[in-house]
C-alpha cells in the first residue's frame, strides 16, 4: 500500500520499524523523509497529521524534522510560530 501510495503521489506518513537503519535507508525506502519511527506516540502522529493538513508546506520537510520542532515546543509549552520555523509570511 505504501509503494502505491508514493508512486500515485499521495502525502504519507510511513512507521517505520527499521528507522534509520543503513541497510533499510539505501535498500527499500522511497523517500525516507516520509518515515518516522514506529515506536512514536499516538499523540505525536495525530500532531504531526494536523500539522501536516493545517499547513501544507510542512509536508516539504522531513517528518522526522516537523516532528521535533512540535516535541520541542510542547516541551516549551509554546506555539509553534510555522512562519518562523519554515521562513515564510502567513
Amino acid at each position: 500500500m505504501s509503494h502505491s501510495s508514493f508512486h500515485l503521489g499521495q502525502p504519507r506518513v510511513v512507521l517505520d520499524p527499521q528507522f534509520e537503519k543503513i541497510l533499510w535507508l539505501s535498500r527499500w525506502k522511497e523517500n525516507p523523509n516520509d518515515c518516522i519511527d514506529i515506536n512514536t506516540s499516538v499523540t505525536d502522529i495525530v500532531k504531526l497529521t494536523v500539522t501536516n493538513l493545517k499547513i501544507p508546506q510542512t509536508q516539504l520537510l522531513p517528518h522526522q524534522y516537523i516532528l521535533n520542532i512540535i516535541k520541542r515546543d510542547t516541551m516549551l509549552r509554546q506555539e509553534t510560530q510555522w512562519g518562523y520555523e519554515l521562513g515564510m509570511k502567513f
